[in-house]
């Protein structure tokens, strides 16, 4: 059977789908089977930063009501054959937790991977994505208002069935951190008591291809980031990629600097 790993957040805007995208990709390249679902309703962008709006012809919807088996509603990203999607439903009426976890059981006993993105805060949908999985994967960057909310959000999940969960921090700045204007990983790990998965740093190409054709990012040495959260993730080991190294020291000090006046 494959892992079920939802993927989730107490604020929005964190980069919950960003990290869906990237970690399903890196994973997919090293050589596992990954499907992706879309659980926020109404919100759903996951099609989008996969390019793949124009190929959904069925969905999550017509799976659960007949109008087509689970695997005819899979669209598949054509730069890596072992990436799928399953889109969002039109409406969350009508969708119920043993129908999500029926759905999830199904495709856990095909792919390796089954990531659910679901939308942020508490809320049905969010809890939707819980049943449907095993294990989860908590985002969150260092701010304040997404540290209380993802401690909320955290609290729920330990108290669920859920069997695993973790942190992945986004957005980090290593100039902000070694300036101390910004908490490190290894404080946010303290503080929320939950141990990393992984940290993404802050980065102009991820946040201009998760805009557009996220598939790009492969391209950029960003992706490394991204790579390094799914070895985490498939190994259980905790490499936390170095983000802060460059700005140490004498040139560290020059970077700081000049990123401060950008």
């Amino acid at each position: 059977m494959g892992r079920k790993i939802c993927i989730v957040s107490g604020k929005g805007g964190v980069g919950k789908t960003t990290i869906t995208c990237g970690l399903g990709l890196a994973l997919a390249k090293n050589g596992n089977s990954v499907c992706l679902i879309d659980l926020d309703v109404g919100l759903n962008n996951l099609d989008v930063m996969l390019n793949l709006e124009n190929k959904v012809v069925y969905d999550l919807g017509d799976c659960l009501s007949g109008k087509c088996r689970l695997k005819q509603a899979l669209v598949n990203l054509p730069e890596s054959e072992n990436l799928y999607l399953l889109p969002s439903a039109r409406s969350p009426v009508g969708i119920t937790r043993v129908d999500i976890k029926k759905i999830t059981d199904k495709l856990a006993g095909v792919f390796d991977y089954v990531l659910l993105d679901a939308p942020a805060g508490l809320n049905e949908n969010f809890e939707l994505a819980l049943y449907g999985a095993n294990e989860a994967l908590v985002v969150v960057t260092p701010h304040v208002a997404s540290l209380r909310d993802a401690d909320k959000v955290i609290s729920r999940v330990k108290g669920s069935h859920i069997e695993k969960t973790e942190v992945v921090v986004n957005r980090i700045r290593g100039d902000m951190v070694a300036r101390g204007e910004m908490l490190g990983h290894e404080q946010l790990e303290k503080l929320l008591k939950t141990p990393l998965a992984g940290v993404i740093p802050e980065s102009d190409k991820i946040n201009l291809y998760s805009s557009f054709r996220f598939e790009r990012i492969q391209k950029s040495k960003d992706v490394l980031a991204f790579t390094v959260l799914a070895h985490n993730l498939k190994t259980d080991k905790k490499v936390i990629l170095d983000y802060d190294s460059k700005y140490r020291g004498l040139l560290g000090l020059i970077r700081r600097n000049i990123k401060r006046s950008i």
